[in-house]
C-alpha cells in the first residue's frame, strides 16, 4: 500500500466497486495509477495485481494530503460523494484532468464548474475513460 499520495503520478483512479477497480489495473499496464478506496477487498486485490493503492475514508474527502497527477477518475457510487472528492481534488490537488462519474443526471449542474469531464456509470469503463483522458 503505498501513503505517499503527494508524489506525481499519471491517473488517480478513485472508487470502491471492481467495476472501477478494473479501470484502474487496465490503466496501470501503460500507466502510473494510484488506486484510493475505502474499501478493504478492493484494495487488497488491486495490491495483489500489481496496482499501487491508498486507503482512507471518502466521508471527509480525501484527507490532509493533497494529490499530485497528470489526471483523476472519480466514480464512486454516491453523487455527493463524487462532488466532495472532486472539489476536493481541484481545491487541495494538484491534478490537471478531473473525470467524474454522476450517477444521476439531474445533478449534472452540481459539477459543471469542479469537473473537467464528466461520465454516466455506463460510460465508466476502461475505454471510455481511457478516450476521455486521451482527448483532455
Amino acid at each position: 500500500m503505498s501513503d505517499d499520495m503527494t508524489s506525481r503520478v499519471d491517473v488517480v483512479v478513485i472508487g470502491r466497486t471492481s467495476d472501477v477497480r478494473a479501470v484502474a489495473e487496465e490503466l496501470a499496464a501503460s500507466q502510473t495509477v494510484v488506486f484510493v478506496t475505502d474499501r478493504h477487498d478492493q484494495a487488497r486485490a488491486a495490491e495483489r495485481a500489481g496496482v499501487s493503492t491508498h486507503r482512507t475514508t471518502f466521508e471527509t474527502g480525501l484527507g490532509r494530503e493533497g494529490v499530485a497527477a497528470e489526471a483523476a477518475l472519480v466514480a464512486t457510487e454516491e453523487d455527493a460523494v463524487n462532488l466532495l472528492l472532486t472539489q476536493h481534488l481541484r481545491v487541495r490537488g494538484d491534478v490537471d484532468t478531473v473525470i467524474t462519474r454522476i450517477n444521476d443526471e439531474t445533478r449534472r449542474v452540481a459539477f459543471d464548474d469542479v469537473a473537467t469531464e464528466t461520465l454516466t456509470p455506463a460510460e465508466t469503463d476502461v475505454r471510455t475513460v481511457r478516450d476521455t483522458l486521451e482527448a483532455s
